[in-house]
């Protein structure tokens, strides 16, 4: 028989708190905004891990977010967007533990409400690596807001990214997508972005420029 009660007040639906009202996803502690340089995959180092807004340099914070009345099995993914609307895919990915393809996703810890990201970092992309990037999002179906193709064209801002965070919860019929929430943004730290590839890069990619001239 079917209902029209949503599906947070379900019969089966998994560990609603008592006296809550519909699941949701809290931020609360935010990315740094600035401090963190984005690096690119050819620098050979780590991308470090994003730190929290109150990270200091004897307590580090990470981006922390809750989900409220709800407890139980689920689904949680964190992704990079565009810093203004539609919030676009973005090229830039996120790499560390538990990331793959750009993005970060594992199972939700069914006996916590709050989850904490302490291993992501970004790892940047060059310009001429930015359709393929934007390809590679979509191919995954990593597009938080579902912008359309004729929107996420145009130019991108690769100095500024914000995270959005998507969690899927258990419900009647399997798992249930909360609305997406977005964080502050994070700007790369790098001093200046004129120079579109830093020299640890430049080394490598000369010698690949003189052979891609025989052919």
């Amino acid at each position: 028989m079917e209902t029209d009660l949503p599906f947070f007040l379900q019969p089966d639906w998994g560990q609603q708190e008592v006296g809550g009202g519909a699941p949701s996803v809290e931020i609360l502690e935010q990315p740094k905004q600035r401090g963190m340089r984005f690096r690119y995959k050819c620098e050979g180092r780590s991308a470090g891990s994003i730190p929290g807004e109150h990270s200091t340099d004897s307590t580090r914070t990470h981006p922390t977010i809750r989900v409220n009345n709800y407890r139980g099995p689920g689904r949680v993914r964190v992704s990079l967007v565009t810093k203004d609307p539609p919030h676009r895919p973005h090229p830039h990915e996120l790499v560390g533990r538990d990331c793959h393809d750009g993005f970060y996703e594992a199972e939700l810890a069914p006996e916590r409400s709050v989850h904490s990201f302490q291993n992501l970092g970004i790892q940047c992309v060059k310009k001429r690596e930015l359709e393929a990037a934007l390809a590679e999002r979509i191919r995954t179906n990593n597009n938080p807001f579902n912008v359309p193709a004729e929107e996420r064209g145009g130019e991108y801002d690769l100095s500024a990214v914000r995270l959005c965070f998507q969690v899927w919860v258990h419900g009647p019929g399997g798992l249930h997508p909360l609305p997406p929430v977005l964080s502050q943004p994070i700007y790369d730290n790098r001093e200046s972005r004129a120079e579109n590839t830093p020299k640890t890069c430049q080394k490598h990619i000369k010698p690949c420029q003189k052979y891609a001239k025989t052919c």
